[in-house]
């Protein structure tokens, strides 16, 4: 299906959507069922969880640190590389690559982005946007929206994105529903996919540092699928 929602980021395709999680079914494997019954086969669910990121696993100071260390390494770093108008860069924006084949959310760098590209960039922030709006509780905006404004979509992509993301999450609800379902009849598990900080020394930290955060990376990933 065309949607009509131009590109001009790459983020709009590389970035995975969605609010709880993207299965994919990767696995099968049999496992012997109690009194000689036939063996059962169990489907593996690999989940990549939102809301999984640096950002949610340092502390407040450890953040802090990180972004100066990022504004060291770009001389440029106040201006939005990301748009026309090299908006004011206010936001730290994690830079993540998604091996779907081996199933592991590697960091590749981080920048700062202005506001309006944070927000475009951020599957849950529009989600949240959206559904405030179909609920009476955004604000009317003062001035155009930095997509439009600075961007130069128009209202009707805008709606395309829109309707787009509401789709997608729909499904992805359904999807992971279903995937529940299994998981209490005993005939699937989930698994997270697995974190790569190795770039992180791009920056300064040591082997220590980043196996740390490894560590704090995975156990965020099993606490969003548990939802805790």
């Amino acid at each position: 299906m065309s949607w009509g929602v131009p590109s001009p980021f790459r983020f709009l395709r590389a970035v995975p959507r969605g609010l709880a999680a993207l299965p994919s079914y990767v696995a099968r494997r049999h496992v012997s069922r109690p009194g000689g019954r036939p063996e059962q086969e169990v489907r593996t669910y690999y989940l990549l969880p939102t809301q999984w990121s640096l950002h949610f696993v340092m502390t407040e100071r450890e953040w802090q640190n990180f972004k100066e260390r990022v504004k060291g390494a770009i001389p440029d770093w106040a201006r939005c590389p990301l748009c026309p108008k090299r908006c004011k860069a206010t936001d730290l924006d994690e830079i993540w690559e998604y091996d779907h084949q081996d199933r592991v959310k590697r960091f590749s760098g981080a920048q700062f982005i202005c506001r309006g590209c944070h927000w475009l960039k951020s599957p849950t922030w529009r989600m949240e946007t959206w559904t405030k709006a179909a609920e009476g509780r955004l604000p009317a905006p003062s001035e155009p929206p930095h997509i439009i404004d600075c961007l130069g979509w128009t209202e009707e992509q805008v709606e395309a994105l829109r309707r787009r993301d509401l789709e997608e999450h729909g499904l992805q609800r359904q999807q992971l529903a279903h995937i529940q379902v299994e998981v209490q009849a005993g005939e699937a598990i989930v698994r997270p996919w697995e974190v790569d900080l190795t770039l992180l020394g791009q920056y300064g930290y040591s082997a220590q540092e980043i196996a740390e955060l490894e560590s704090r990376m995975r156990d965020l990933a099993w606490r969003r699928l548990l939802g805790r």
